[in-house]
């Protein structure tokens, strides 16, 4: 299976291989929203990133400000981290909040990576246990980050790198380098390792 955040839909799909079915899983297309529920009842708006893991997928909705989780037996989505509406970049359990994150990845324990991009951070949510609930903190953080909701300026490279992306993807290339491995929890940002 290829699982998809599809951003201009407003949906999660599922892309059977190798026949290439594709079922809309959670979301209802062109209808927008931040409600938890199940299959077509759940509304994202314009979801960005998706990363699977053990039955589950987390799926970066960047209109809502919040990571939200799918269980794949149900198809239930609900909100997994974060404040709906509330842009910020607040570390803790249910007062965090992310500046439209983009980006997910999950290591092999279950703890998910977010590029939270209007907030310029790397994020980890730690998953609840029996005694303590979902946990967010930050683990890279640009030093001087631009005023929030500006796009930075570009600096002066030579050579230029070959894509200039902001840091609500996966990989940052240039002067400045964010990079989360899909298949290792190892972040770095210039110096930082």
């Amino acid at each position: 299976m290829i699982y998809v955040a599809d951003t201009g839909s407003n949906a999660i799909r599922e892309i059977a291989t190798p026949s290439d079915v594709v079922t809309t899983l959670a979301g209802q297309i062109t209808n927008n929203g931040g409600t938890d529920g199940q299959g077509a009842a759940a509304r994202f708006f314009f979801p960005s990133g998706v990363a699977y893991y053990n039955g589950s997928l987390y799926v970066a909705d960047p209109g809502n400000d919040v990571i939200r989780h799918v269980d794949l037996s149900t198809n239930m989505v609900t909100t997994y981290a974060g404040q709906d509406g509330v842009i910020d970049s607040l570390d803790g359990t249910t007062t965090a909040a992310f500046g439209n994150p983009a980006a997910v990845a999950v290591d092999a324990g279950g703890n998910v990576y977010v590029a939270d991009s209007t907030e310029y951070n790397i994020r980890m949510i730690v998953p609840a246990t029996a005694n303590t609930p979902v946990t967010v903190s930050t683990l890279a953080a640009l030093p001087a980050a631009p005023a929030r909701r500006t796009i930075p300026a570009r600096p002066p490279c030579s050579p230029c790198p070959s894509a200039w992306l902001s840091p609500g993807t996966p990989r940052l290339e240039g002067r400045e380098r964010t990079y989360i491995s899909l298949t290792a929890p190892i972040i770095s940002s210039g110096g930082w390792s």
